[in-house]
């Protein structure tokens, strides 16, 4: 977990306990329960629930849209001015402050506008991580940025009536270029997976080939329906094999020992070069293996996430490849 994000969840902790605490002494003073009901739910509310909220979804939100955060140089940020601003408000509020005309209460003022921006902060780094103007995938060594658009929007629609599909597309991206193969997917059974709230909840992870795998249909005879042709058995066997150098050539780690970079997948690594997990779980934990966007994650978007520098997952994950290498 990155560390701001964990920060956030241990400050939620103590605010939690804080709050607990001025809880507990509201039903046993009559003295100041007014000045003490302000900073009981203020600390329960800006304090625990809040920061709670910021730490987990800075921790999930980017890996469960296969996004990194657009700015991460605010979480710092957020995170140091919402718990300044927040005791330094609830401080003054306990002295008075509130109930002045003088400098104390502009202060006070002062503190509550920080604290409403730092929530701002958060609000924009979260917005365009589920609502992002570009999506980036990666190709072998080429980065290709592909605009993030409504799955079934008219304009999506390829304007070639040619169907091309491979085992690695995800169904976002069949269905957000051809989305007249909805039919044909209902065809097949398979309407449940492309049905529109799958594919915008889902729809950048799964891919063709988990599909068919889990409905158990040969996913490259199944390429071959939805693209209308019809091949004999030589001509499957040429497909399958070509489909195959597909797959391997978007691993962005060839089998002749080639090293990995920080465009590299997380999924095809470790399909490649299982050795690579120890690595992976040694920085980023075990927990990883089992999220959804796992496989879809870059080396550079695992360190980030989990607060690691990039060149020594990087170091790591090579020297494991070196030694598993063939000559």
């Amino acid at each position: 977990m990155d560390k701001y994000a964990q920060r956030f969840i241990n400050a939620s902790i103590l605010y939690l306990g804080i709050g607990l605490c001025a809880g507990m002494f509201m039903t046993l003073s009559d003295e100041s329960v007014d000045i003490i009901r302000f900073v009981h739910v203020h600390l329960l509310l800006l304090g625990f629930v809040a920061m709670m909220i910021f730490g987990v979804a800075y921790h999930i939100i980017p890996r469960f849209n296969a996004q990194q955060l657009p700015f991460p140089s605010l979480v710092p940020l957020h995170f140091w001015l919402s718990n300044i601003a927040l005791i330094s408000m609830l401080t003054l509020y306990a002295m008075g402050a509130f109930y002045t005309h003088g400098n104390l209460r502009i202060v006070f003022g002062l503190f509550g506008f920080l604290e409403a921006v730092a929530i701002f902060l958060f609000i924009i780094n979260i917005w365009f991580t589920i609502n992002p103007k570009q999506r980036v995938e990666y190709v072998g060594d080429s980065t290709v940025e592909v605009q993030a658009k409504s799955n079934f929007q008219t304009n999506s629609v390829s304007d070639k009536s040619e169907v091309a599909l491979n085992p690695t597309m995800t169904i976002a991206e069949i269905m957000g270029k051809y989305p007249q193969l909805s039919e044909k997917f209902a065809d097949e059974g398979l309407e449940d997976a492309f049905d529109p709230n799958t594919v915008n909840t889902v729809g950048n992870i799964v891919t063709l080939a988990m599909i068919a795998k889990k409905v158990n249909i040969d996913v490259h005879s199944l390429i071959a329906r939805l693209e209308n042709t019809n091949l004999n058995s030589k001509q499957l066997e040429n497909s399958i094999s070509v489909q195959s150098s597909k797959e391997v050539g978007r691993q962005d780690i060839a089998l002749k020992g080639e090293l990995a970079k920080v465009t590299t997948l997380l999924g095809p690594l470790l399909k490649v070069y299982p050795e690579t997990s120890k690595v992976i779980e040694k920085h980023c934990g075990s927990g990883c293996f089992t999220c959804p966007s796992f496989s879809n994650e870059t080396l550079e978007q695992a360190a980030n996430l989990h607060g690691v520098p990039v060149e020594t997952l990087l170091d790591e994950v090579n020297q494991i490849i070196s030694l598993n290498s063939p000559e």
